[in-house]
């Protein structure tokens, strides 16, 4: 489960926390205040009273200032003309453009463009019209011109042809001189000739803002907007509109440039952006399959993998990281999981486990009682007998069994009386006796059986025979001490650890004062700076250097042992000697005699810097393990288990032959039944009688069972009788299905041999095979859903799922996820405490399908079908969904009906500070949460869910994930939450 520095989430709620801890805020424990719904607020009329966590606050309405309980008109037009290009005209609490005449406003209220006053009756001219920019002119047809009202036309062009006037002519009453004058809006230039226009008319032909100069108008644009190159007109800048881009907009010399996000790619309109298809190119880099989705792509893996960090590999998801995943063992597959159950348990529900009733099916194969015990049963027999050896048999009281001569060991065995035997189990050269108790320190040991002993053999506390091993050792020994150097910096990089490292062993080794010879090694040397002495301290502030502590572990070896030697003998020396080392070192380190060589300079361990700790740490090595002061290796038919560091039997179908092995052999063409466990030698995996054969031991040489009888198992030292006279065809039968019936039942029957007629297995039982006399027990506390079951798989349990917590807990379905029985009904209750509320989460819904809606869920504050729902469905439903109950308490009841059964639910819920209410609505409510197949996986991933649930209910523990890699969530999931948590704690 994994998260990153900063503050960035875990799951979608632990953003509340990361909110909490970057800002320095906490979480207040009243209810909202009602001052805003009952009007007993504070706020001006011009405001707005908006309800917080706490209080209220007031905040003045759009066009007004101030503080919410004093609010002021806002004069936009006072800023950058409230970015209108003309005229801006203020109103209370708002304002609005306006044009020049000549001008109407654009689409957008604030820019002016250019009114045609042409298309109206010629704008009043007489003879042509021609529009321009703010205004428009008069024409007149060839030889015409116009008078001074500037629209009507009368013959002749006397005053352009003979006085070159632009407009008009006139005799000056001062001098009785012809002059040029012009029309309105319109000034004579210096030449006296020329009409220039001014601002007055059409604003100077100017779009925005003009200027009357001496030469003529001269234009400038509103604030924002740009100059055209025909120093009239004005184009928008990006920040006005954004440049009517729907995206990115870049200013241009040609003006505003419309951009798109990546994943987006511009419209022929220039404007808008539309998205682009990545899944055409090749599944652009997907390992598996292509989702587009708007603006962008995601991969999307198969069930049972997810898309590992790069977002475009998918990868098996192992399912067996959760404990819970499994009762007993998982087995990771790709993209799935298997479940395995314990010997004398059988599987259920896909990943349940429960114990086997062994007696309920032909008295688990005892001859006489049957007892069943938790994932195992026991076979016992009546007054006058005992168990055989196979635990299934019984034999004669008075009757002692078979002993069976050992590896590495030579067994005699005499008769010393009616009935009595003694044996004496000698082992061979350099082997020792062991057993269960460890070592023995013999190399030969007696038995006894008879009368006298009661028909038990002696010196066989455990039932079996002691074993002779070669694999006899006196433990290691290890002890940690440590010593201060002194160097001109206190770390140590890697390569210098491993330098250090083999000098010591090399010191330990091969220095004649240690006599050490080759048997001592070191396993690990660490550093860390500085030292506790304070004497140390002050002699290396005086010398300007660095103290470095050197903790290192020390082991010695033992020698083996011998007749002279024994274990116990070799330990004491082993002892002996590892203290003389260790007070070696301290007297060489006292008298600085003990050197470290280091890139050829030589380091002097500080005096009396020395200190061995006074534990003393006995090893074995791996193949062996300690019992009572003493390595034996692991002996024959059992194998070294290096995860629990422990001898361990041989399985069913293996054996070993050997002594310190790390793994069984498997027996060649092995069948489930035969052989022992704890196999020694390869003829112990097939030397039990097989199916259809009996001896008196239960090994072979066997003998064929004879006709009428059959015998199911292996190593029997007997067969059993068909019942009511009934025949085999032959000898050597192996099970009830050879014997001559009257009718051979199928599948989910089975022959009752009182009515010889065929009967259902009943609920609780099943059969998968053909012509059986007994039906299967369904483990534990399952049931069949109906008589006649013919698979393991039709055994469910009925019970109804849940695990509860203090804030949070999990509803499943009976016999989930394996699917649920028919005609069952579950309730549960929910009441979380108070001023906490519920969040339900729904990763999917298997429900069997049924045009009458009968198998369904409902969610409701209670019993009563009027009180207030949250949920109700009889519907399958892939995608999930999150949602808040919109009651308190809730009352969840899920039916089934006899029909149909499907996988069920497994529905998580957890009961959140109802602070957070408004906040949880706002995520959950958004669609986007489980719009792509990645944000939808977050919510099927369980590890995920696990820890989404400890962190709603608790916040504080959002601080065990707080490194937990962001990499597991996919971008657009954390940019979709982060905006909602910072509004929700800005409120």
């Amino acid at each position: 489960m994994k998260l990153t520095t900063g503050c960035l989430l875990r799951l979608f709620l632990t953003l509340m926390v990361i909110a909490l801890v970057c800002e320095g805020k906490s979480p207040s424990t009243t209810n909202k205040a009602k001052h805003c719904e009952l009007g007993t607020h504070t706020c001006h009329q011009d405001a707005i009273c908006l309800s917080t966590r706490k209080s209220f606050r007031c905040k003045c309405k759009p066009g007004y200032n101030g503080d919410g309980k004093v609010c002021k008109d806002d004069d936009e037009c006072h800023d950058e003309n409230g970015g209108c290009a003309q005229n801006c005209i203020n109103t209370p609490g708002n304002y609005t453009c306006a044009c020049h005449d000549g001008f109407i406003l654009a689409p957008d209220g604030k820019d002016c463009i250019d009114k045609n006053e042409c298309f109206e009756n010629k704008g009043g001219c007489s003879h042509q019209c021609v529009n321009s920019l703010g205004s428009f002119e008069c024409k007149c047809n060839s030889g015409y011109s116009l008078i001074s009202s500037g629209k009507q036309c009368e013959f002749g062009e006397w005053c352009r042809i003979m006085h070159g006037c632009d407009h008009n002519c006139r005799t000056s009453s001062t001098s009785n001189k012809v002059e040029c004058f012009c029309r309105t809006g319109y000034f004579l230039h210096s030449d006296g000739k020329r009409c220039v226009r001014s601002c007055e008319l059409g604003n100077g032909g100017c779009q925005h803002k003009c200027n009357t100069t001496a030469d003529g108008p001269v234009c400038s644009c509103a604030a924002r907007y740009l100059l055209n190159l025909d120093g009239k007109t004005c184009r928008a800048s990006c920040s006005v509109n954004n440049g009517g881009c729907e995206r990115k907009c870049m200013d241009s010399i040609n003006g505003p440039v419309c951009q798109c996000p990546e994943g987006f790619k511009l419209h022929q309109d220039g404007r808008s952006c539309i998205d682009v298809d990545e899944c055409e190119k090749k599944m652009d880099g997907c390992s598996h399959m292509c989702e587009n989705i708007k603006g962008s792509f995601e991969c999307v893996c198969p069930p049972g993998y997810k898309v590992s960090s790069d977002y475009k590999t998918c990868v098996d998801i192992d399912e067996c990281v959760m404990k819970s995943t499994c009762d007993h063992k998982c087995e990771n597959l790709p993209g799935s999981f298997k479940c395995h159950c314990k010997p004398g348990y059988q599987l259920y529900g896909v990943t349940h486990c429960a114990d086997i009733n062994e007696c309920s099916v032909q008295n688990g194969g005892c001859v006489y009682n049957c007892t069943n015990t938790e994932g195992s049963y026991k076979c016992s027999c009546k007054e006058g007998l005992k168990l055989h050896p196979n635990k299934h048999d019984c034999i004669d009281m008075r009757q002692c069994t078979t002993v069976v001569q050992q590896p590495n060991s030579v067994l005699t065995c005499v008769p010393v009386g009616p009935k009595e035997q003694h044996c004496v189990m000698t082992c061979e050269e350099n082997a020792f006796l062991i057993n269960d108790a460890g070592y023995l320190n013999s190399t030969s040991i007696s038995f006894r059986c008879g009368p006298s002993t009661n028909y038990e053999w002696t010196n066989m506390p455990t039932g079996k025979l002691p074993q002779c091993s070669r694999n006899i050792l006196a433990p290691s020994l290890t002890k940690k001490a440590r010593f201060v150097l002194i160097r001109d910096s206190c770390s140590v990089e890697p390569v210098e650890a491993e330098m250090i490292k083999k000098n010591l062993t090399d010191i330990f080794n091969y220095d004649q004062k240690y006599k050490c010879n080759n048997s001592c090694q070191i396993n690990f040397v660490e550093f860390s700076c500085g030292s506790r002495r304070k004497k140390f301290q002050q002699m290396a502030k005086r010398s300007g250097k660095k103290l470095v502590t050197t903790e290192f572990e020390l082991q010695i070896n033992p020698r083996e042992i011998s007749y002279n030697c024994d274990v116990d003998c070799r330990s004491k020396k082993t002892r002996k000697k590892f203290n003389k080392i260790l007070k070696k070192a301290r007297q060489s380190i006292k008298g600085q005699k003990f050197s470290i060589r280091l890139y050829n300079k030589e380091y002097k361990p500080m005096k009396k810097s020395f200190k061995p700790e006074k534990a003393v740490e006995e090893l074995c090595v791996n193949g062996t393990q300690l019992i009572n002061k003493t390595c034996i290796g692991c002996s024959y038919g059992t194998y070294y288990d290096i995860q629990t560091k422990k001898c361990t039997l041989c399985p069913w179908g293996t054996y070993q032959d050997k002594e310190a092995q790390f793994s069984c052999i498997e027996c060649p063409n092995w069948q489930p039944g035969s052989g022992q466990e704890g196999a020694t030698t390869l003829e112990q995996c097939n030397d039990l009688c097989e199916p259809g054969t009996y001896s008196t031991s239960g090994r072979k040489p066997c003998l064929l069972c004879s006709v009428g009888t059959y015998q199911p198992k292996y190593g029997r030292i007997s067969c059993r009788p068909c019942g009511m006279g009934l025949r085999t065809k032959s000898t050597g039968s192996t099970g009830f299905q050879d014997c001559l019936v009257k009718v051979t039942c199928k599948a989910g029957h089975y022959y009752n041999i009182s009515t010889q007629t065929c009967s259902s297995c009943p609920r609780g039982f099943y059969q998968p095979r053909t012509g059986q006399d007994f039906c299967y027990t369904c483990p534990g506390k399952t049931m069949t859903d109906f008589e006649g079951s013919t698979l393991a798989e039709d055994c469910k349990d009925r019970r109804c799922g849940q695990h509860m917590g203090d804030y949070y807990g999990i509803l499943e379905s009976p016999n989930y996820p394996g699917n649920y029985p028919v005609n069952v009904e579950c309730v549960w209750k929910i009441k979380p405490q108070k001023q906490r509320r519920i969040l339900i989460i729904i990763p999917q819904i298997q429900l069997a399908d049924n045009d009458k809606c009968e198998d369904k869920i409902i969610m409701r504050k209670t019993k009563n079908p009027y009180s207030q729902n949250s949920y109700e469905t009889c519907e399958s439903r892939e995608r999930p969904i999150a949602f808040t109950a919109k009651s308190k308490k809730l009352w969840i009841q899920f039916k089934s009906t006899g029909n149909k059964t499907a996988q069920g639910f497994s529905i998580p819920f957890v009961a959140y500070n109802e602070e957070y209410e408004s906040l949880v609505e706002d995520i959950v409510r958004d669609s986007r949460l489980y719009s792509t197949s990645q944000h939808q996986q977050i919510f099927k991933d369980r590890q995920l869910l696990t820890v989404l649930l400890e962190v709603i209910a608790t916040p504080y523990s959002y601080l065990k994930y707080f490194n937990v890699s962001q990499s597991m969530f996919p971008p657009s999931f954390i940019n979709l939450l982060k905006p909602k948590v910072r509004r929700f704690f800005q409120s």
